[in-house]
């Protein structure tokens, strides 16, 4: 009957009400604070609609205004159209791409083995040192740095043993802990300390490089450990862009060497073709370009401005404002050849050690600081305390999650190995030199066996690799108050969780 007198019903106005929470997590300590987003529905969504009736030269009729026809609508749009929808309980969306390092240091995602296998904790004992050059007279007041690679702040992740007087074999017995979150390098330095600080405002390049010099071959070392972590502003590490480059770079070696078929190469030529074709072809370039064409045809057209007539008073001004101006001008250049006069006359008289200063050179801001250079730094550069040596180790070389092994590790660039790198028997600052400590990692020896007496300035390290499981809450904290009973015994695998794999 409807279609014979030309009724038409018709469904409106369909609206879907949802309420949505959106998460920011993880949360990381720096720019861009949100490190990904989790978007799910608060409940279930619900579904309306408007039901209309028209007739031929009659207006529109609601049906939702009549009683059963409510009814019936609120009964399948309440209760049986919401339920034939199918959506995800929740969606993650990644901001930054949590492949690179300092992602996964920020987020504790991935602490040095495979995913989800808990937390990896090492620890250090430093014990003590021996054959410690003398800077004071006789003897010297040593005290130990130890840092682990990552990406938090310097401070946080050094930690300092207090200072032994008048010995040039100081015996420390202090053990700091360190999260190992995708980390693998622990660099250790002894200073003889003085604690007097300095009065420059800032950094002397020249004193920096000459703290440093004795040092180059760790700070090498050091430097790729932080530049792998080092997270620039303007080099965020957004969602895919550690894949897409490291894809880019697969693809550019296979071209180098050969490997991939011309018709792949053709592939790529074309893509990036059409990625300079589209970014050249943009909206926002377009109109850039529209603009700046529609700025240039409203400046042809309009009339060249007339020529300024002045009065011969504004004449007469100028002019003596000119020659007033030339004086001016030319007392200034007469000052500044004064000036470079008396400020050759002063560098000439000074001495070598101070003849590169900070006006002849400055640092990078921008540059990557190791952790090197960050120890030198607050040492020697601000404090004035003398360095002793310094060691790295690769405990993952070492160790073996769950294992602990104490070894004695050679110091270098103490004063004793500069007066060797001044006569040319070793050079302290080439990179390819051999480590003195090579030896500890395929040392076949009992842990606790005692190391021959070198004669070299040397420091002995208890170091441990645990690994407490996320699912055991009551674990660590067990292991803690075991430890603690006994500062010679450490907690067994069974107190501190099971050993996630070996490396």
């Amino acid at each position: 009957f409807a279609p014979l007198c030309g009724a038409r019903v018709q469904l409106a106005e369909v609206t879907l009400l949802a309420i949505v929470r959106v998460k920011l997590q993880p949360l990381v300590p720096r720019i861009p604070i949100v490190a990904g987003t989790a978007v799910s529905f608060v409940g279930d969504m619900l579904a309306d609609a408007a039901v209309r009736l028209e007739l031929p030269l009659m207006p529109g009729l609601d049906l939702g205004c009549l009683p059963g026809v409510d009814l019936a609508k609120k009964m399948v749009l309440g209760g049986v159209v919401p339920g034939m929808f199918r959506y995800p309980s929740w969606l993650y969306s990644p901001v930054l791409d949590f492949d690179h390092p300092a992602v996964k240091q920020l987020t504790r995602g991935g602490g040095g083995g495979s995913d989800g296998d808990g937390e990896h904790v090492v620890t250090v004992k430093v014990k003590r040192a021996r054959n410690l050059d003398a800077t004071d007279g006789w003897y010297s007041d040593p005290f130990a740095i130890v840092v682990v690679a990552g990406e938090a702040d310097y401070a946080s992740r050094a930690k300092r043993t207090d200072v032994k007087k008048r010995t040039l074999k100081p015996a420390w017995d202090q053990t700091f802990s360190f999260s190992a979150a995708d980390a693998d390098v622990l660099m250790v330095a002894v200073f003889d300390s003085d604690a007097k600080p300095t009065v420059a405002k800032a950094i002397d390049p020249a004193r920096l490089r000459r703290k440093m010099a004795p040092v180059m071959r760790h700070h090498a070392k050091s430097l790729p450990h932080a530049e792998r972590f080092h997270m620039r502003v303007d080099d965020i590490p957004f969602h895919g862009t550690v894949a897409a480059k490291a894809k880019a770079a697969a693809e550019a070696r296979a071209i180098e060497d050969g490997t991939m078929s011309k018709t792949e190469v053709r592939k790529l030529e074309k893509k990036a073709q059409k990625k300079a074709n589209k970014k050249a072809n943009s909206v926002g370039k377009l109109l850039s370009e529209a603009k700046k064409r529609d700025i240039e045809r409203r400046a042809a057209l309009e009339p060249p401005l007339p020529p300024r007539i002045l009065s011969p008073q504004q004449i007469e001004k100028a002019k003596k404002k000119a020659a007033k101006d030339a004086k001016k001008a030319e007392k200034a250049r007469k000052k500044a050849e004064k000036d470079a006069k008396k400020a050759q006359k002063a560098a000439s008289k000074r001495s070598l050690n101070k003849s590169d200063s900070m006006e002849e050179e400055q640092l990078d801001p921008d540059r990557v600081v190791s952790d090197v250079e960050q120890c030198i730094i607050n040492e020697t550069v601000t404090l004035s305390n003398d360095l002793l040596g310094m060691c790295h180790v690769d405990f993952k070389r070492l160790l073996r999650p769950g294992q602990r092994k104490t070894v004695w590790l050679r110091l270098e660039g103490g004063p004793s190995d500069q007066k060797r790198a001044d006569v040319g028997e070793i050079d302290l600052e080439d990179p390819d030199g051999i480590d003195p400590n090579e030896e500890v990692y395929g040392s076949n020896a009992d842990a606790a066996g005692e190391r021959v007496d070198s004669g070299f300035p040397e420091i002995e390290l208890e170091i441990g690799w645990m690994v407490y499981e996320d699912v055991s809450f009551g674990t660590k904290a067990a292991a803690a108050v075991d430890d603690d009973d006994d500062d010679d015994s450490y907690p067994s695998d069974e107190k501190i969780g099971t050993v996630a794999g070996t490396s």
